[in-house]
């Protein structure tokens, strides 16, 4: 479901974005290079995350079509709220440089998405993948944990490690403390604690941290609001079942 633009189509696309004439494209692109993929992700959903995209791009000075595409598919990729993920410090530092043209900011966002996808997750997402296998077992056990806050960060780290490796390994000590430190922050701002609050920190190591209110993830804000952790884990597990079927690596 990913779609990189190359750098001499970013040239060709320099003019300002129109919402529903981007929605459309996005539609399209993702319908003729992943055909079935709304069956995980329906177009409403993709519509939104657009529509976000665009109000979260120009923020990033970023208001072009071409520029404006590639920050939305990155978001399919990556999470809705990628640009200011503790997992993806890349994105935050290449969209804070300052570029003559929004063409070479875009060019720059592809080339640090695209070695991270080298490094972290394999080009053909296989370690994603892989942790997607493991998610339902190890969140299922979380529940169950007893967890003092004094003890958050380091079982947090230990179940996000269990889980997705690779993503702890690339972000070093530093990196990974304070992702577990925002995702504590965040489940607890959403009422989460103990073995909640550790599956909280799963989902967002696994689908980005903005994932609550994520259009890509529509069921997690209604299952948040229920309080019910249990059917969020059934729900994530489905999900990643779903995507697993549709890469065919089941």
């Amino acid at each position: 479901m990913a779609f990189w633009i190359r750098q001499d189509q970013f040239d060709v696309l320099e003019r300002d974005v129109g919402i529903a004439e981007l929605q459309r494209d996005v539609i399209r692109r993702l319908g003729e290079r992943s055909p079935g993929c709304f069956a995980i992700v329906p177009e409403r959903a993709i519509a939104a995350v657009t529509r976000l995209g665009v109000e979260r791009a120009a923020r990033r000075g970023l208001t072009r079509v071409g520029p404006v595409r590639l920050f939305v598919e990155t978001m399919i990729l990556f999470g809705s709220a990628f640009d200011d993920d503790p997992l993806f410090p890349w994105a935050e530092a290449v969209l804070a440089e300052a570029h003559p043209t929004q063409a070479q900011k875009a060019d720059r966002l592809h080339d640090a998405m695209m070695e991270y996808l080298r490094a972290v997750p394999g080009i053909g997402q296989e370690r994603t993948l892989a942790a997607m296998r493991r998610f339902e077992p190890i969140a299922t056990r979380a529940l169950s944990m007893d967890v003092a806050p004094e003890a958050m960060r380091a079982v947090i780290l230990q179940e996000t490690r269990a889980l997705f490796p690779e993503r702890l390994d690339y972000l070093g000590p530093e990196g990974e403390a304070k992702a577990a430190d925002q995702w504590a922050s965040l489940a607890q701002a959403h009422g989460c604690r103990g073995g909640a609050a550790v599956v909280y920190a799963l989902l967002a190591c696994l689908l980005g941290h903005g994932f609550a209110t994520d259009p890509l993830f529509a069921w997690a804000d209604t299952l948040l609001r229920g309080g019910d952790m249990q059917a969020i884990v059934s729900e994530a597990g489905l999900y990643c079942e779903r995507i697993l079927r549709f890469m065919h690596k089941e």
